[in-house]
């Protein structure tokens, strides 16, 4: 770890090591340091759903990579995981949380204040323009990612937050470039992306073809093309999703159909699947 953020080697202050014991147990906790609010976030505390261990312990036997799932690591690895993808993101110029303190599977980062679901939520009520525009720019900033050759595993408006006029990101707690290509899992990015950003928007069919864009236009061609590959597999569950609204879909479905259908349209206009 020394050789990705050398302040993580130094010994903890007495602050520190009583700040890591105040909330021992606690997967999230948010405590006062040197008057400002910082939070701890600690690996290991919480069981991984039944779903992503199975997912995990038989991601060797898909076929395509894109259905694979990211490393099943313990408590000390999954907090290097996230401090090594916090520094890439840091020395590629995107706005992270500051690292303060490490201890063991625990990591103390600075508050990065509101995430970007609390200000869309706020200005779905109060300024639907702004609202429009804010998920429009979801999408510009993971092409801003994606264009500096990283990945973020799970890009969700609640793992964002406003960094003055741009957006950074947090919470990097899958690492799906460790078993598949990087335009592989940059085309996951934005698969998963477009379930909030299709769903939320409003204005659908220009939302989200604006944002689909501005991510579109800082990518390599390879991850156009991985992308097209994800939509296509997923594009045979589009009936069965719209049969299913009749009796009961939910949000997670719904989402996956609206993102789903919406891809596949914006891809077929590129040239057919």
């Amino acid at each position: 770890m020394s050789e990705i953020n050398p302040f993580i080697s130094k010994p903890l202050s007495d602050t520190d090591k009583k700040l890591f014991q105040s909330c021992e147990g606690k997967r999230i906790a948010s405590v006062m340091r040197d008057g400002k609010k910082v939070w701890i976030k600690r690996q290991g505390i919480e069981k991984r759903p039944w779903g992503k261990r199975l997912h995990g312990s038989l991601s060797f036997l898909l076929p395509a990579a894109f259905m694979k799932s990211s490393p099943l690591r313990d408590a000390l690895a999954m907090n290097g995981q996230e401090i090594r993808k916090i520094e890439k993101f840091r020395k590629a110029g995107i706005a992270v949380p500051e690292i303060l303190a490490v201890d063991g599977p625990a990591l103390m980062i600075s508050d990065v204040g509101q995430t970007v679901q609390k200000r869309l939520d706020f200005l779905k009520k109060n300024d639907g323009e702004a609202y429009e525009k804010l998920l429009i720019q979801c999408g510009e900033a993971l092409g801003k990612v994606h264009h500096a050759g990283l990945v973020h595993g799970r890009p969700h408006p609640r793992d964002m937050f406003m960094a003055g006029n741009e957006l950074g990101f947090f919470d990097f707690e899958e690492e799906p470039e460790a078993v598949m290509p990087i335009p592989t899992a940059q085309a996951r990015d934005a698969w998963l992306l477009f379930f909030q950003v299709s769903a939320q928007s409003l204005e659908k069919n220009k939302t989200d073809h604006v944002a689909f864009e501005a991510w579109k236009k800082q990518v390599s061609p390879e991850t156009l093309k991985q992308l097209e590959k994800i939509v296509r597999f997923f594009s045979i569950f589009i009936t069965p999703l719209k049969l299913a609204r009749f009796i009961y879909l939910g949000g997670d479905g719904k989402r996956m159909l609206s993102a789903t259908e919406f891809l596949s349209s914006n891809l077929k206009n590129r040239h057919p699947l």
